[in-house]
């Protein structure tokens, strides 16, 4: 389901949106470490 996404992404010319833990979620503000990559609050990934 990742690499679908990544073509997706990729297809429409936007990039991964990456951030540091120190950041805050794009979504929902949050601002803990990732769960696989994923915001821990709202589930948004993120990396």
């Amino acid at each position: 389901m990742r690499g679908a996404w990544h073509e997706s992404v990729s297809r429409e010319g936007l990039a991964p949106v990456a951030r540091a833990s120190a950041e805050a979620c794009p979504a929902c503000g949050a601002t803990g470490e990732l769960v696989a990559g994923a915001c821990p609050d709202c589930g948004l990934q993120l990396a």
